[in-house]
């Protein structure tokens, strides 16, 4: 149960990142959130076509915010992301219990498709925000 809290506590956090420490922030924790979740999900075997729209959504969102920071703010998107999908397999690999591991799955699966096809994550909580 503490991974399904820290895996739904890592996607509440780019909001609150936005409005205390700026976009380059949220955007750092977005791509790492989404990193985790979507290597989670492969290992889970959730549908290829749904994590490639999950990662395609991200990138776009991703970049759009990146270009609106100033020079030399630019956040390495794909790094970050990078960073996260090796946390996420580390912590697929870590949940031992087939009974604990399927119900994480379940909830990456609903997650991953509530996030693809709700509006951005960057866009909402950074509106009219200037960047740092």
């Amino acid at each position: 149960m503490r991974f399904l809290l820290l895996a739904l506590t890592l996607m509440s956090v780019p909001s609150a990142l936005a409005a205390e420490h700026g976009l380059d922030e949220a955007i750092v924790s977005i791509a790492k959130a989404t990193g985790l979740s979507h290597q989670f999900g492969s290992r889970c075997g959730i549908d290829a076509g749904l994590l490639r729209r999950h990662k395609a959504k991200f990138e776009v969102e991703a970049n759009a915010a990146n270009a609106t920071l100033p020079a030399g703010q630019a956040v390495d998107v794909n790094g970050e992301f990078q960073v996260g999908a090796d946390e996420g397999n580390r912590f697929y690999d870590s949940v031992g219990d087939a009974s604990h591991r399927a119900m994480l799955c379940q909830q990456f699966t609903v997650q991953i498709t509530q996030m693809v096809s709700s509006p951005g994550v960057l866009t909402l909580p950074t509106r009219g925000m200037p960047p740092r």
